[in-house]
C-alpha cells in the first residue's frame, strides 16, 4: 500500500469487479499537497489483467532485488512471455540485467528508467 501525496497502490479485484474484466484496482491519492489535505485522499480505478501485468515489471523493477519472473509467471501466466523480445532489447541495451530468472535495472538503467518503464506498456491492439 502506498501513503502519502500522489501514493499509488494496487490490490486483487472484488469478485464482482473480476466478472467485470478486471483483475486488480489501483488506489491513488491526491497528486498535490492541497489536495490531498482538502479531499478525501484515494480514488480507486479498476485496472486489466494487461494493465497489472506492465505495472507489476515496472513497479517491481524500481525495486533494489528486482522482478522475478517466475513469479510473475505464476501470478499472470504465460501473459509474460510476450514481453520476452523487450526484455533481449533492454538487456542489450545495458538496461536492464537478468540473473537466472530475476530482472534488475543496471546503474544505467536506474538513470534512464521512465525510458525502460514506457516500454512495458503494450499497444493494447498487439497485446
Amino acid at each position: 500500500l502506498g501513503f502519502g501525496v500522489d501514493a499509488h497502490s494496487m490490490l486483487p479485484a472484488s469478485a464482482r469487479l473480476r466478472a467485470e474484466g478486471s483483475d486488480c484496482v489501483r488506489f491513488a491519492t491526491a497528486d498535490s499537497y492541497d489536495g490531498f489535505v482538502k479531499l478525501a485522499p484515494w480514488r480507486a480505478e479498476p485496472i486489466s489483467l494487461p494493465q497489472a501485468l506492465e505495472e507489476a515489471f515496472f513497479l517491481g523493477l524500481r525495486l533494489n532485488h528486482g522482478v522475478a519472473l517466475d513469479a510473475l509467471r505464476r501470478e499472470f501466466g504465460v501473459a509474460v512471455d510476450q514481453y520476452q523480445p523487450i526484455l533481449g532489447e533492454l538487456i542489450a541495451s545495458g538496461l536492464l540485467v537478468r540473473h537466472h530468472d530475476v530482472l534488475e535495472l543496471t546503474p544505467r538503467g536506474r538513470l534512464l528508467s521512465n525510458e525502460v518503464f514506457e516500454k512495458f506498456i503494450l499497444d493494447p491492439a498487439t497485446a
